[in-house]
């Protein structure tokens, strides 16, 4: 894979990479695997503008997405991403991934036989998650104290906010906890969600590591 010069790169400035450590898919990197990461930085967006908002659904199986690994797409623009399904096993709510990555970054294991020939800084790192889209958002919605993450929606409309909805608590009321800490959730009536599979979000890949 041709290396970018720092000075084409947009993406390369300090506090790109992501952190190491245990996360809720497993207790940390292992040697001589690759990872496809894209870290915090300190003048970088807000994490929320990287969400599909409202999440996209789809149909991984008529997209020919896999269920494990990744899988590699060309736009019309003839760039190329990395589509990688997220397990609802290691990560029930979407807001979970999305609570991880706000305090480690994002790091995702790609098999040593994906070809990553033609990945450079304008492709994007592409999430599913198979609980990402609720079928009756409105109801859960407009039954909910949602919040917008990206000031666009209000209760009532379907919206990236019901990640933090849906969520069930498991630390107190209105808390739930994972392996790097908690996270508050927000209050809904007993409105019951019905899911199904979506894009959540769509992050810079710098590079491989």
């Amino acid at each position: 894979m041709t290396q970018l010069h720092p000075s084409e790169n947009p993406f390369v400035h300090v506090g790109l990479t992501a952190k190491g450590g245990a996360r809720e898919c497993g207790a940390g990197r292992t040697a001589g695997s690759i990872y496809v990461e894209c870290g915090l930085s300190l003048t970088g967006v807000p994490l929320e503008q990287y969400l599909h908002d409202p999440p996209i659904p789809v149909e991984p199986a008529q997209l020919g997405l896999s269920s494990q690994g990744v899988t590699i797409i060309e736009d019309d623009k003839g760039v190329r991403h990395i589509v990688d399904m997220v397990g609802a096993s290691h990560y029930p709510y979407p807001s979970d991934f999305i609570e991880e990555a706000r305090l480690m970054g994002v790091s995702r294991k790609v098999p040593k036989t994906t070809d990553l020939r033609g990945i450079t800084s304008a492709s994007m790192l592409i999430l599913v998650h198979a609980r990402a889209s609720v079928v009756n958002a409105a109801a859960v919605s407009a039954a909910s104290d949602m919040i917008c993450p990206n000031a666009r929606h209000k209760p009532g409309e379907d919206c990236a906010g019901l990640h933090w909805v849906v969520a069930e608590e498991n630390d107190g009321p209105g808390r739930r906890r994972l392996n790097c800490g908690t996270y508050e959730l927000t209050p809904r009536a007993p409105a019951r969600p019905h899911r199904s599979c979506s894009t959540r979000s769509s992050w810079p890949c710098p590079s491989p590591r």
